[in-house]
């Protein structure tokens, strides 16, 4: 009996930002890189081989501009000498608005378990095991402080599976079929994204409502589930 299991991974693999300046969204720090592949081969007196291997690479993205919001009224009403007028013009003088979002991401994760088993002592139709699966899980996430009182946030997840034809895929059409299935994002099992933003009333710069504090808040979530390949006439869930 004899197993043999070997594994190399390279993880989080960037580029530290080094500039002082503010990063363009194209910028290759704003990436991350994984990828890791293990093998486990087994034998024995009843199992002429086992294979089983396992692929996953990961695709990281994360931008922050870190741009400071705009406030187009401050500095001329901050040269005004009257103070009281000043408090009173508070209102004005904290319009702002945030021209780029806080932060943006995503995350591509490619997935794909091969296991491949042969038994001693059986014809040759009936001998070989395959249990494979290739998954594609995909998130997106986006924050922005639209102005100083006005906070937006969206998040979104997608689980796909890649279809693979029977068996190892050695022919030329087989490869040719697997890249398509690729191109399409794979088959969506699972989609779900959340949207939430909340605003609360500048009052604090009003001096006889600077004692009251308004909030609103608005949340949305979608989830679809795809259903099963054999019961595909019966529609999907939303």
């Amino acid at each position: 009996t004899i197993r043999t299991i070997s594994s190399f991974n390279f993880t989080n693999v960037r580029k530290g930002r080094t500039s002082k300046f503010i990063p363009l969204p194209t910028d290759i720090s704003n990436f991350a890189f994984t990828y890791a592949q293990s093998s486990n081969v087994f034998r024995s007196p009843i199992i002429e081989r086992e294979e089983r291997t396992e692929h996953r690479g990961v695709l990281d993205y994360n931008y922050s501009p870190g741009v400071k919001p705009i406030y187009p009224f401050k500095k001329a009403i901050n040269k005004i000498k009257n103070k009281n007028a000043v408090k009173w013009l508070g209102l004005i003088r904290e319009i702002n608005i945030n021209p780029l979002p806080n932060s943006i991401g995503f995350r591509n994760e490619l997935k794909r378990n091969f296991g491949e088993t042969t038994y001693r002592f059986t014809d040759e139709t009936s001998s070989t095991y395959y249990d494979k699966k290739f998954v594609w899980d995909r998130a997106y996430n986006l924050q922005w402080n639209i102005f100083k009182s006005l906070r937006l946030n969206y998040t979104a997840n997608n689980n796909a599976i890649i279809d693979e034809m029977e068996g190892r895929i050695d022919e030329q059409v087989e490869k040719q079929a697997l890249w398509n299935n690729i191109k399409r994002f794979g088959r969506t099992k699972n989609y779900q994204h959340n949207v939430s933003a909340s605003y609360t009333l500048p009052l604090k710069y009003i001096p006889a409502l600077d004692w009251v504090t308004v909030k609103g808040q608005y949340n949305a979530t979608y989830s679809w589930t795809a259903a099963t390949l054999g019961l595909d006439s019966l529609g999907n869930v939303i």
